[in-house]
């Protein structure tokens, strides 16, 4: 660790990302497998939902965002997402804020007239209570993040702009395929050519060590062990 943070090299960066204690790592195959599958537009306005350390807004910059905008209602998070773009010298480009607990909306702090061209969110996918930061990484009590991501996707998508979701199959696609009819959204599983044997043995320890943080009897009372990511387009039908 140096100046308080630590140095993690993962297959979605070519450069080391900044990672805060406390903070969700973005280390997962599921945040390297969405990065994967992330194009930008040139000088698109991103909104990255749940940033963790920022490191998919903090790529979407580097490959030609505009400007993005990352929330997350983890205090630690918000603070590292802006020093890995300050690292980066992208700090004017990144607007890094905080959600309140009180108002844990995918949009509570976003504005009425803000609009994206592509809006990221590696989406906590388990249905469980959450009792600590640690536990938001992998559970969305009554799917209501989810619930209104999709309901408010419309009102702040540009035209032509897209939704990039990760979601786990043991959360439920038949979940995600309602509300899209629901709100009138086209969904598409997107295919990527990830390999998940690139994450370096080191990280799959770290990614342990994260998932440890969280009671085993809450892993183990909503997993199935049948889950696997899932790459996933919304975008409003025409």
């Amino acid at each position: 660790m140096e100046d308080g943070h630590y140095s993690i090299k993962t297959p979605c960066v070519e450069k080391p990302i900044a990672a805060l204690p406390g903070v969700y790592l973005g280390a997962w195959a599921d945040t390297a497998e969405l990065c994967s599958a992330l194009v930008v537009k040139p000088n698109a306005d991103i909104l990255d939902i749940g940033t963790g350390n920022g490191i998919l807004a903090v790529t979407a910059l580097e490959r030609g965002a505009r400007f993005a905008v990352a929330t997350d209602i983890n205090p630690r998070a918000v603070e590292n997402a802006r020093l890995n773009a300050r690292l980066r010298k992208l700090g004017r480009k990144l607007d890094a804020r905080l959600v309140p607990k009180n108002r844990p909306g995918a949009f509570s702090v976003i504005k009425n007239n803000e609009r994206f061209d592509l809006i990221i969110c590696n989406c906590p996918a388990l249905d469980a209570p959450v009792d600590s930061y640690d536990e938001a990484n992998a559970f969305d009590p009554g799917h209501m993040l989810v619930i209104s991501l999709f309901r408010g996707l419309k009102a702040h998508l540009k035209p032509e702009g897209k939704l990039l979701m990760t979601f786990w199959s043991g959360g439920g696609l038949d979940l995600l395929k309602k509300l899209a009819g629901e709100n009138n959204l086209q969904l598409t599983v997107v295919e990527t050519k990830f390999n998940k044997d690139s994450i370096p043995t080191n990280l799959r320890a770290i990614n342990r060590r994260e998932l440890y943080k969280i009671p085993s009897n809450k892993i183990r009372d909503t997993l199935t062990g049948q889950e696997k990511t899932l790459i996933i387009e919304i975008a409003p039908r025409n």
